[in-house]
């Protein structure tokens, strides 16, 4: 036999093994199936269609008998057990695992950095969020992904956050702010999580995942989510003005306009919301996921 052989006889070469059996000289180790690995399809899914068929066939015979498969990348996934050559013990374990099916999995996962946010205040959008999609196994290898993003609101909830940045079918992420306080519907007083949705789906074979995570968005100024914004929660602020620590409570709490600081602004905010001047002081529930 030559250096190459034509499809259709690897191709018997292959029925043979795989039906009749097959025999290998002493000393030499063949590999059946996937011992040293427990990627399914024993990695002859070489062709990344989720099936081993005769697309994978074509490359592996283009790669039969060759050597040197570490300057090839593993002559193009054809090494399947790894010895550097195309040869026997690679096409045991292809017949081994011949219309073996990969299946079309796609596993995603979102995640956020923090989970909860202040309303924001008028005009501005300070108070944010940013939640990132990251794909952690596709057995069908796409080489790019389309994002569908959406947010299912509470129950008592009508104003979606809105969109800072991302949020686009291009986009693995989307950075969103919370509703304004002076907009009425957009606080959850039934004390329900928001939730952030994204699709993803595999542009070159069209799998897809979802994946969601709840956040939460608070009511400004309740630095102690005791569900109403008083004297206390000005307190509070103040302790850690004055003092950079309040107890318990973070500058992640404290900070009620979200710039990065608490200062004398964050009691005016705080102050402005208790005395009814600035959106609602109370609700019924606190804000989940504090």
């Amino acid at each position: 036999m030559g250096a190459k052989i034509n499809l259709s006889t690897l191709l018997v070469v292959s029925v043979l093994l795989f039906g009749v059996g097959y025999r290998v000289a002493p000393g030499r180790i063949f590999y059946v199936a996937a011992p040293s690995t427990q990627e399914k399809c024993g990695g002859a899914n070489i062709y990344p269609d989720g099936y081993v068929n005769l697309n994978d066939f074509a490359i592996f015979a283009q790669y039969w008998l060759e050597s040197n498969c570490a300057a090839s990348h593993d002559c193009g996934g054809a090494d399947l057990v790894y010895d550097n050559a195309v040869d026997t013990a690679d096409l045991v374990r292809f017949t081994a695992n011949w219309l073996c099916e990969l299946g079309e999995i796609l596993n995603v996962d979102l995640t956020m950095g923090n989970l909860w946010m202040y309303q924001n205040l008028p005009g501005a959008t300070g108070s944010r969020l940013v939640a990132n999609v990251l794909v952690n196994y596709d057995a069908l290898s796409n080489s790019s992904y389309s994002y569908e993003w959406e947010f299912v609101l509470p129950s008592d909830v009508n104003v979606r956050p809105a969109t800072v940045n991302g949020g686009e079918p291009s986009d693995a992420f989307w950075a969103f702010a919370a509703p304004r306080c002076d907009e009425p519907n957009g606080l959850p007083d039934l004390g329900e999580a928001f939730v952030v949705k994204v699709t993803v789906t595999g542009n070159d074979y069209g799998n897809t995942a979802v994946a969601q995570r709840e956040f939460g968005v608070a009511l400004l100024g309740d630095v102690n989510n005791d569900c109403v914004v008083d004297v206390v929660d000005c307190s509070i602020i103040n302790a850690f003005w004055r003092y950079g620590s309040a107890g318990p409570y973070s500058l992640r709490d404290c900070d009620v306009n979200c710039d990065g600081i608490v200062d004398v602004a964050d009691r005016s905010v705080a102050n402005a919301v208790w005395r009814g001047m600035l959106g609602e002081n109370k609700v019924t529930n606190p804000c989940p996921l504090r």
